[in-house]
C-alpha cells in the first residue's frame, strides 16, 4: 500500500527519499486504528468502490464514506506532523 502513495522517480537520491517515504507511510499506516487502516486498504490496495468496501465492512455506504474521510484526514495529519527531511 505504501508503494501506491509514493511516486516512482529515477535518480539515486530520489530513490533513497522514496524509500524513506515508503517506510514513513508504512509506520503511519500501522499506527492507524484497524478500522481506519481497513478502509484505506480496501479503497487503495484492493481498489474497491465505497459501496463494495461498505459491503465488506458490513456498514452503510455513508458510513464507509465518512470513515474513509476521517481516515484520510488522520493519515494526512500523521504524515505532515513529522515530514521526511
Amino acid at each position: 500500500l505504501a508503494e501506491r502513495f509514493v511516486s516512482v522517480d529515477s535518480s539515486p537520491s530520489k530513490a533513497v527519499i522514496r524509500g524513506e517515504m515508503r517506510q514513513r507511510v508504512r509506520e503511519v499506516l500501522e499506527s492507524l486504528s484497524s478500522t481506519d487502516r481497513e478502509i484505506i486498504v480496501l479503497r487503495h490496495l484492493e481498489e474497491l468502490s465505497f459501496r463494495e468496501a461498505a459491503a465488506v465492512m458490513g456498514i452503510s455506504l455513508e458510513a464507509a464514506q465518512s470513515r474513509y474521510r476521517r481516515a484520510a484526514v488522520r493519515l494526512h495529519e500523521l504524515l505532515t506532523e513529522r515530514p521526511i527531511e
